[in-house]
């Protein structure tokens, strides 16, 4: 399932069935869903063995999983915790013309 079978972007690819993230020396195999009103997100770190899911009942920034898995992962190793990433304002619609 990890192979790294289609390239979606730097150091990104498609496996068989499941997305395979190579970064900071670690693999990274993830997958998401969604459907109206609902969306998830699962990682997994293999080399440190860490693993974050993430759901919400609503809209969800597709970095919150990725931010989670550093977070864990500093904790592990006793390193300072990354920074919180900047969010647009909730009253921020883009493209709203």
């Amino acid at each position: 399932m990890t192979e790294h079978t289609v390239p979606t972007r730097p150091n990104r690819y498609y496996g068989y069935g499941i997305e395979v993230i190579e970064e900071d020396g670690h693999t990274v195999i993830g997958h998401g869903g969604a459907q109206q009103g609902f969306r998830s997100m699962m990682l997994g770190d293999l080399n440190d063995g860490l693993g974050v899911a993430v759901l919400a009942n609503g809209p969800m920034r597709l970095g919150v999983a990725e931010f989670a898995l550093k977070v864990v992962r500093a904790a592990l190793h006793n390193q300072e915790l990354p920074g919180v990433p900047s969010l647009d304002p909730p009253d921020r619609i883009s493209n709203a013309a």
